[in-house]
Protein backbone atom coordinates (compact mmCIF):
# COMPACT_ATOMS: atom_id res chain seq x y z
CA UNK A 1 0.00 0.00 0.00
CA UNK A 2 1.25 3.71 -0.77
CA UNK A 3 -0.63 6.64 1.02
CA UNK A 4 -3.71 4.32 1.49
CA UNK A 5 -5.95 6.80 3.32
CA UNK A 6 -9.13 4.51 3.27
CA UNK A 7 -11.83 2.16 1.61
CA UNK A 8 -15.54 2.67 1.21
CA UNK A 9 -17.41 -0.51 0.37
CA UNK A 10 -20.52 0.21 -1.58
CA UNK A 11 -23.48 -1.95 -2.04
CA UNK A 12 -25.72 -1.79 -5.18
CA UNK A 13 -29.09 -3.87 -6.50
CA UNK A 14 -28.64 -2.55 -10.27
CA UNK A 15 -24.30 -2.49 -10.80
CA UNK A 16 -24.99 0.84 -11.19
CA UNK A 17 -26.22 2.80 -8.28
CA UNK A 18 -23.91 2.06 -5.25
CA UNK A 19 -24.79 3.14 -1.44
CA UNK A 20 -21.83 3.14 0.67
CA UNK A 21 -21.87 0.75 3.26
CA UNK A 22 -18.95 0.86 5.65
CA UNK A 23 -15.60 2.50 5.15
CA UNK A 24 -12.74 1.30 6.58
CA UNK A 25 -9.30 2.99 8.04
CA UNK A 26 -6.13 2.14 5.54
CA UNK A 27 -2.94 1.19 6.65
CA UNK A 28 -1.30 4.53 5.30
CA UNK A 29 1.78 3.31 3.60
CA UNK A 30 3.29 -0.05 4.17
CA UNK A 31 5.45 -3.07 2.60
CA UNK A 32 3.76 -5.97 4.63
CA UNK A 33 0.05 -7.23 3.01
CA UNK A 34 -3.00 -5.84 4.93
CA UNK A 35 -6.14 -7.81 5.25
CA UNK A 36 -9.66 -6.00 5.71
CA UNK A 37 -13.09 -7.39 5.83
CA UNK A 38 -16.33 -6.34 6.33
CA UNK A 39 -19.23 -8.55 6.89
CA UNK A 40 -22.79 -7.22 5.06
CA UNK A 41 -25.59 -8.33 7.27
CA UNK A 42 -28.04 -6.84 5.27
CA UNK A 43 -28.66 -9.52 2.74
CA UNK A 44 -31.25 -9.67 0.45
CA UNK A 45 -32.10 -12.50 -1.86
CA UNK A 46 -31.78 -12.15 -5.53
CA UNK A 47 -28.17 -10.57 -7.15
CA UNK A 48 -26.18 -8.03 -5.43
CA UNK A 49 -23.27 -6.34 -6.74
CA UNK A 50 -20.48 -4.54 -4.60
CA UNK A 51 -17.35 -2.45 -4.91
CA UNK A 52 -14.42 -0.83 -3.50
CA UNK A 53 -13.60 2.94 -3.33
CA UNK A 54 -9.99 3.15 -2.52
CA UNK A 55 -8.98 6.58 -1.77
CA UNK A 56 -5.25 8.22 -1.06
CA UNK A 57 -3.96 10.91 1.11
CA UNK A 58 -4.01 12.95 -1.53
CA UNK A 59 -8.01 12.19 -2.67
CA UNK A 60 -7.10 9.99 -5.74
CA UNK A 61 -9.75 7.67 -5.96
CA UNK A 62 -9.66 4.35 -7.06
CA UNK A 63 -12.33 1.75 -8.06
CA UNK A 64 -12.14 -1.76 -7.98
CA UNK A 65 -13.94 -4.37 -10.46
CA UNK A 66 -17.78 -4.84 -9.65
CA UNK A 67 -18.03 -8.22 -7.72
CA UNK A 68 -22.01 -9.37 -8.02
CA UNK A 69 -23.30 -12.09 -5.07
CA UNK A 70 -26.46 -14.09 -5.89
CA UNK A 71 -28.22 -14.63 -2.65
CA UNK A 72 -30.65 -17.86 -2.93
CA UNK A 73 -34.20 -17.73 -2.37
CA UNK A 74 -37.40 -16.09 -3.78
CA UNK A 75 -36.84 -13.89 -6.76
CA UNK A 76 -36.18 -10.41 -5.62
CA UNK A 77 -37.84 -7.47 -5.77
CA UNK A 78 -37.78 -5.37 -9.05
CA UNK A 79 -39.17 -1.95 -9.42
CA UNK A 80 -39.48 0.43 -12.98
CA UNK A 81 -39.85 3.88 -12.70
CA UNK A 82 -41.39 5.93 -14.97
CA UNK A 83 -41.20 8.64 -16.92
CA UNK A 84 -37.65 9.46 -16.45
CA UNK A 85 -36.59 12.01 -16.55
CA UNK A 86 -39.64 13.53 -15.07
CA UNK A 87 -41.40 17.25 -15.12
CA UNK A 88 -42.61 18.93 -11.55
CA UNK A 89 -46.19 18.76 -13.20
CA UNK A 90 -46.34 14.82 -13.83
CA UNK A 91 -46.75 12.13 -11.37
CA UNK A 92 -44.25 9.20 -11.45
CA UNK A 93 -45.09 5.47 -11.62
CA UNK A 94 -43.72 2.49 -9.89
CA UNK A 95 -44.43 -0.57 -11.19
CA UNK A 96 -43.01 -3.23 -9.03
CA UNK A 97 -42.44 -7.00 -9.69
CA UNK A 98 -42.33 -9.84 -6.92
CA UNK A 99 -43.92 -7.47 -4.08
CA UNK A 100 -44.95 -9.43 -1.52
CA UNK A 101 -48.76 -8.88 -0.90
CA UNK A 102 -49.96 -6.33 1.57
CA UNK A 103 -46.44 -4.70 1.62
CA UNK A 104 -46.60 -0.66 0.99
CA UNK A 105 -43.06 0.45 -0.36
CA UNK A 106 -41.13 3.42 1.30
CA UNK A 107 -39.51 5.94 -0.75
CA UNK A 108 -36.59 8.36 0.29
CA UNK A 109 -35.37 10.53 -2.64
CA UNK A 110 -31.89 11.28 -2.22
CA UNK A 111 -30.45 14.89 -3.78
CA UNK A 112 -27.15 15.30 -5.08
CA UNK A 113 -25.94 16.72 -1.96
CA UNK A 114 -27.11 13.27 0.46
CA UNK A 115 -30.04 14.96 1.59
CA UNK A 116 -32.65 12.44 2.37
CA UNK A 117 -36.50 13.39 1.75
CA UNK A 118 -39.30 10.57 2.41
CA UNK A 119 -41.96 10.55 0.04
CA UNK A 120 -45.60 9.36 0.06
CA UNK A 121 -46.57 6.67 -2.45
CA UNK A 122 -50.09 6.96 -4.02
CA UNK A 123 -51.95 3.29 -4.52
CA UNK A 124 -53.01 3.41 -8.39
CA UNK A 125 -55.60 1.01 -7.73
CA UNK A 126 -53.88 -1.67 -9.44
CA UNK A 127 -51.88 -4.09 -7.60
CA UNK A 128 -47.98 -3.71 -7.33
CA UNK A 129 -48.51 -0.26 -9.20
CA UNK A 130 -47.96 2.96 -7.33
CA UNK A 131 -47.19 7.02 -8.46
CA UNK A 132 -46.35 9.38 -6.62
CA UNK A 133 -46.42 13.94 -7.46
CA UNK A 134 -43.20 14.81 -8.68
CA UNK A 135 -43.99 18.62 -7.40
CA UNK A 136 -42.59 17.10 -3.83
CA UNK A 137 -38.84 16.52 -5.07
CA UNK A 138 -36.22 19.20 -5.96
CA UNK A 139 -35.08 19.79 -9.19
CA UNK A 140 -32.29 17.84 -10.48
CA UNK A 141 -30.73 14.49 -9.89
CA UNK A 142 -31.29 11.78 -7.08
CA UNK A 143 -31.58 8.34 -6.46
CA UNK A 144 -35.17 7.16 -4.93
CA UNK A 145 -34.04 4.19 -2.00
CA UNK A 146 -37.21 2.34 -2.77
CA UNK A 147 -37.60 -0.70 0.19
CA UNK A 148 -40.71 -3.01 0.38
CA UNK A 149 -40.67 -5.41 3.56
CA UNK A 150 -36.55 -6.51 3.43
CA UNK A 151 -36.28 -5.53 -0.25
CA UNK A 152 -34.28 -2.60 -0.99
CA UNK A 153 -33.96 -0.82 -4.64
CA UNK A 154 -32.15 1.98 -5.74
CA UNK A 155 -33.19 4.24 -8.78
CA UNK A 156 -31.57 7.29 -10.67
CA UNK A 157 -34.02 9.85 -11.69
CA UNK A 158 -34.23 13.85 -13.16
CA UNK A 159 -36.17 16.11 -11.99
CA UNK A 160 -36.97 19.04 -14.55
CA UNK A 161 -39.10 22.37 -14.50
CA UNK A 162 -40.35 22.19 -17.45
CA UNK A 163 -40.63 20.02 -20.72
Amino acid sequence: EINNDKFILGKSDDGENFLPLTTVKGHGTSNIRNDYSFDDHELRKGLLYYRLMQFDYDSAITYSDIISVQIPGQQPLSVVVYPNPITKEQSLTLRFHNLQENVIPEVTFIDVNDNEREVKLSASGTPGIFTLSAKALPDGFGIMKIKAGTDTVMRKIAIRTQE
